[in-house]
């Protein structure tokens, strides 16, 4: 009775499940490939740019040349055996400088593809955005598919773990167009992909719903880690003064991958006070006049309000210097100094081995999900098992739809006949 009921729901679940799996899926394989191509473009890049040793009074010299005059920026790459130059970048364009000439930059307008970007929003909301559908976004959505997926995948373990015998490493790609081919492939290709189901799956409702993965791994809040270390004393204001003070809160060994700018603040809607007056009735009763003049007194101060917390954002900046120690997992940059550079201030200090377990593991998510900052073994075994994904739930679903086909054709077949038989004895 239980195996009935796990049968029938695997069968009837998976296939609109697996329609929407099919999706994520398949727009997780390009994008796998559109991220090992940017590896090979960086292989590339790195071949024609030698790496040689540069001290940090020698970046601090470069760092304030080339930055000067460039507006909203939002990382600068520095020089390692991985990326050996400088790399300053914002939403619309990129300078890369040589360390054999950082002084001559070469400029590119971040132009992006259409077709990645497209399958990547589809990936990551199926192009719903923030709207989504009943009230759940795009993402969130994305999330409970995933999820999905992956109980009906347990449930299907458990409904072939009694003839596990039949595994065969053959069958993880079809071998045929006939049942047989496309059940084989679908349990031994299922059985293989488990463990990338839940890795992703998990991690895609962490990404998704990151507020409470954020308080189930007991990361805390931002408000409560930027918190001005006034007993660190002042630094000199210039970049030199600044990499020598975030490489001194890092242990030996430590290297400075990146720097990162404050997310620039998204342009709002024009104020209501920036409208022209309307035209009203000369007949306009006193009682609305006062309303009116309410309304236009606090729309004024919030304007106020607004400019004042506008004018006292600007009054700091920090940036984030992200760093790889020794200590840190995969050699991702998950070691932190934030200075505030107008004040030219230490802010925060984050060690990477400090950090509890529940953070550390966190940190690992958005990487684990895309690949991104992990080697690229690891985004070739997401590639294969992307793909291997991608067949399984075809296979699955390719079934589904020929059984029911099959059945509607014979119950047609057999009310014909009976037809046919009742109208013989007439």
């Amino acid at each position: 009775m239980i195996k009935k009921f796990f049968t029938t729901s695997h069968r009837w679940l998976g296939f609109p499940v697996g329609i929407l799996f099919i999706i994520t899926f398949g727009t997780g394989l390009i994008t796998t490939i559109d991220e090992l191509s940017v590896r090979v473009e960086q292989a590339l890049l790195n071949h024609n740019n030698p790496f040689q040793y540069t001290s940090i009074s020698d970046n601090g010299v470069v760092l304030s040349e080339i930055t000067a005059g460039k507006n909203r920026l939002s990382r600068i790459i520095m020089p390692t055996e991985a990326t050996p130059y400088y790399q300053l970048s914002n939403r619309n364009e990129s300078w890369l400088y040589q360390l054999s000439q950082p002084k001559v930059a070469i400029h590119q307008v971040n132009q992006g593809n259409d077709f990645f970007k497209t399958v990547l929003q589809l990936h990551r909301n199926f192009l719903l955005g923030k709207t989504g559908v009943v009230g759940v976004s795009g993402n969130q959505l994305v999330a409970w598919v995933g999820l999905l997926s992956l109980m009906i995948s347990l449930i299907g373990l458990w409904i072939w773990w009694p003839k596990r015998r039949l595994f065969s490493v053959r069958d993880t790609l079809p071998r045929g167009k006939k049942r047989k081919n496309l059940y084989g492939n679908h349990t031994s290709a299922g059985v293989i992909c488990v463990i990338a189901i839940l890795t992703l799956a998990l991690t895609g409702a962490g990404i998704a719903y990151k507020n409470y993965a954020k308080a189930l791994f007991g990361v805390p809040a931002k408000a409560n880690i930027e918190k001005i270390a006034a007993e660190q004393g002042s630094i000199d204001n210039n970049w030199t003064a600044w990499l020598h003070a975030a490489y001194s809160q890092m242990p030996p060994g430590s290297t400075l991958i990146q720097i990162r700018y404050p997310r620039a603040p998204r342009k709002s809607a024009k104020t209501v006070t920036n409208i022209k007056p309307v035209k009203v009735n000369k007949a306009l009763s006193r009682a609305e006049e006062k309303v009116s003049h309410n309304i236009t007194k606090q729309r004024n101060t919030e304007h106020r309000e607004q400019t004042k917390n506008k004018s006292q954002s600007h009054s700091a900046k920090i940036l984030t210097f992200k760093f790889n120690t020794p200590n840190n997992w995969f050699g991702l940059a998950e070691s932190n100094v934030s200075i505030d550079i107008n004040n030219s201030q230490l802010v925060n200090t984050t060690l990477f081995s400090q950090l509890s377990i529940g953070e550390k593991i966190y940190s690992l998510i958005k990487p684990l999900h895309t690949g991104h900052g992990l080697p690229v073994g690891y985004v070739i075994v997401q590639l294969i098992f992307s793909l291997l994904g991608t067949l399984m739930v075809c296979s699955g679903v390719i079934m589904f739809i020929n059984k029911k086909r099959k059945k509607s054709l014979i119950q047609v077949f057999t009310i014909k006949r009976l037809s046919i038989t009742r109208h013989k004895s007439y």
